[in-house]
């Protein structure tokens, strides 16, 4: 596709109805791939599966860099709290098996936004 002939529809976005931050129990509903500005990433829909916000969904996203050592990708901590544990190095993940994963989700409002938008600020494996 030239660029010349490349065009784009202008929409508006609304954040979700905001929840009170805090630690809720959930589980990876989705994963979807796309391209950035910077590279390959993972969008992950996280379901809030308890509670008053039950059904609710929050998003976040991580770089498709799966790595371990001085400084974890957030990709890396997501998949150790979805599987329970830390992967080896060199492990294979099939990140599609981590779907209906259990897990807790740490939302909070993001800073310095007026317009409500939270975020998943850690995912953390699921309460025992």
């Amino acid at each position: 596709m030239s660029s010349k002939n490349m065009t784009l529809t202008v929409k508006t976005t609304s954040a979700p109805e905001p929840i009170p931050t805090g630690v809720y129990q959930a589980k990876l509903s989705d994963l979807e791939k796309s391209e950035g500005d910077f590279g390959p990433y993972l969008k992950l829909t996280f379901l809030i599966t308890d509670g008053e916000h039950k059904d609710t969904e929050r998003t976040t996203i991580a770089s498709m860099k799966l790595s371990t050592g001085a400084k974890n990708t957030k990709l890396y901590d997501i998949v150790a709290a979805l599987m329970g544990k830390s992967p080896e190095t060199s492990t294979e993940i099939d990140l599609g098996a981590l779907v209906g994963k259990p897990c807790q989700i740490l939302v909070k409002d993001k800073p310095g936004d007026k317009d409500g938008w939270q975020i998943i600020s850690e995912v953390m494996p699921a309460s025992k």
